[in-house]
């Protein structure tokens, strides 16, 4: 369990800081002394999410392994006795994170909810966490209350992201308000700076151009998601409110995309605030064209705003995987999140390479092929995507109707579920 704990806290770990390594390894040495149930559970939970695909051939059953099997046991006998902690709480978010990225549904759907009611079980809703106000000479207090408002943030993050793929906009968690804190800066986090560092958070109205950490930004984004996904899925009445709202929301959205891509530059690889960003603006400008509201003129500007964000990101990707061999090969650092944009932008590239005739459209659907092809040795789930942008002969009127929640959006297309779009 040692071994499993470093290779977590190297690697995945970084795509979901919300565990403290430090309270994690003082409990460690009593694994085997004076086990607890939950503690057991969370160990188990770290050494599942480090499984990685054996196969090529796209199979959400293949990742359901035994061990995967045996916790989803032990997480229902806790449930039936009543159990209610912080490591309990932890070890369920990251199956949640294990089933999300490997494309085990609905039971991710499940998880992710059953997190947001555990939450509110411990507690969490109140939100005490956020208070100011704590002694800043009690350093254990201030990081375990950095530590459940990082598993807070943690859950609504899966749970907006859940609603972006599905085009459902009944979320699990309550949002947040603009006056709750943000993560603090992650290096501080995992270095375990006293008082001070742990004290001094953003909240959630901070404004884009203020330096806050990886998770802050990923915090930030997908609040913005919640709103988006209840305005496309839940259209107000009056329309025009709703084009309003579209125009807020862009201009938001906008603002981030060349913060988050310097931020992307800088640590490499990660894609995952600047990804969802993508996605998010996709699904926006997608929802507007088939609005009806809209203008020839003005629906014509959104088709162009799809291709350059597509663009952009195709550029960014391009940049981080220059090649299939090196750094950025480390698999364990890999998010979740990315390989949803990466689809949507392969698959804009592929129409403007079908429209124009033009090479580099091309070229460049090529390399986001090849990126997601990277990606699906880590989470099994990018595998249908590589398998969808390979089947597709023809496509839907809606440009991006697998990765925008085709569903909700359009009548047409071969799956009802865009979450699973490999089930016939």
């Amino acid at each position: 369990m040692e071994r499993f704990a470093t290779q977590f806290f190297r690697g995945v770990y970084n795509r979901m800081p919300f565990l403290s390594e430090r309270r994690f390894r003082a409990h460690l040495p009593y694994l085997y002394a004076r086990p607890k149930a939950d503690y057991i559970l969370l160990c188990l939970s770290i050494s599942l999410i480090l499984q990685k695909p054996k196969n090529v051939d796209f199979d959400a059953g293949t990742m359901q392994s035994s061990l995967y099997v045996t916790i989803k046991c032990l997480i229902s006998s806790l449930e039936a006795a009543n159990h209610s902690s912080l490591d309990f709480l932890q070890a369920r978010l990251i199956v949640c994170h294990y089933e999300l990225g490997h494309g085990i549904y609905p039971a991710a759907v499940v998880s992710v909810a059953s997190c947001a009611a555990s939450a509110r079980i411990l507690g969490f809703e109140q939100k005490h966490f956020q208070d100011r106000g704590q002694d800043a000479s009690n350093v254990a207090r201030i990081h375990a209350a950095e530590e459940e408002k990082r598993t807070w943030w943690a859950i609504i993050n899966v749970d907006r992201f859940i609603g972006l793929c599905a085009g459902d906009s009944h979320f699990g968690a309550s949002d947040p308000s603009l006056d709750d804190l943000l993560p603090i800066d992650d290096t501080a986090w995992t270095a375990d700076v006293r008082s001070t560092g742990l004290t001094d958070a953003f909240d959630l109205h901070t404004p884009c151009d203020v330096q806050v950490g990886q998770f802050a930004r990923e915090c930030q984004m997908f609040h913005i998601v919640g709103r988006l996904v209840r305005h496309v899925f839940e259209p107000a009445a009056d329309t025009n409110f709703q084009k309003a709202e579209a125009t807020q929301i862009a201009r938001t959205l906008n603002a981030y995309l060349p913060v988050l891509k310097l931020q992307e530059e800088e640590h490499g690889f990660y894609c995952g605030a600047f990804a969802i960003c993508c996605s998010s603006l996709f699904l926006l400008y997608e929802a507007s064209i088939l609005s009806g509201l809209y203008s020839p003129a003005e629906t014509q500007s959104f088709f162009a705003a799809i291709g350059d964000i597509s663009f952009q990101a195709t550029a960014l990707i391009q940049k981080i995987f220059e090649t299939t061999s090196g750094p950025h090969t480390n698999e364990d650092l890999f998010s979740s999140f990315p390989p949803y944009a990466f689809y949507q932008a392969a698959v804009v590239q592929r129409r403007l390479w079908r429209q124009t005739g033009r090479l580099q459209y091309r070229e460049a659907f090529d390399k986001i092929h090849s990126v997601l092809e990277i990606f699906q040795r880590r989470w099994q789930f990018a595998k249908v995507y590589v398998q969808q942008l390979d089947a597709a002969t023809v496509e839907p009127v809606s440009t991006l109707y697998f990765a925008c929640g085709g569903r909700a959006l359009s009548a047409r297309g071969p799956t009802g579920d865009p979450l699973r779009p490999y089930v016939s």
